[in-house]
């Protein structure tokens, strides 16, 4: 006779994330003020960590989830992968506040890089 357990429930998969909650400051600089370490289950999507997050800090403001560089995080197929969240390298940042701040950020230094690649082309020619 034999006594194995058979659990009749799949199991789901998770990972254990640390979510950096952030501001940007007035210099359009990612400014972390504390982090929240969310579980985060199979199927559960950019949305969902959101509201994990607004549920752990307590919080009546929606948060917008974001990498290291403050670019928004967008729901698919591959953020509803538990695989996507287990990447240890991958920073992932919680915003209250606009994320125009940060927006712009981006945009200028993408063009101030240009400006500088376009000058260094002048100069070679």
């Amino acid at each position: 006779m034999s006594h194995t357990f058979q659990n009749p429930q799949k199991r789901v998969k998770s990972a254990k994330k640390q979510i950096y909650v952030a501001d940007v400051d007035d210099n359009s600089k990612i400014d972390a003020y504390t982090s929240v370490h969310a579980t985060i289950t199979e199927g559960l999507g950019v949305c969902g960590v959101a509201n994990l997050v607004k549920e752990y800090m307590n919080s009546a403001d929606d948060f917008t989830i974001c990498d290291s560089k403050g670019l928004e995080i967008v729901d698919s197929f591959e953020t509803k992968d538990v695989e996507f969240w287990k990447i240890p390298s991958r920073k992932v940042y919680a915003f209250k506040c606009d994320l125009m701040k940060i927006k712009q950020k981006h945009e200028s230094s993408v063009a101030k890089r240009k400006r500088n690649e376009d000058a260094t082309d002048r100069k070679g020619i």
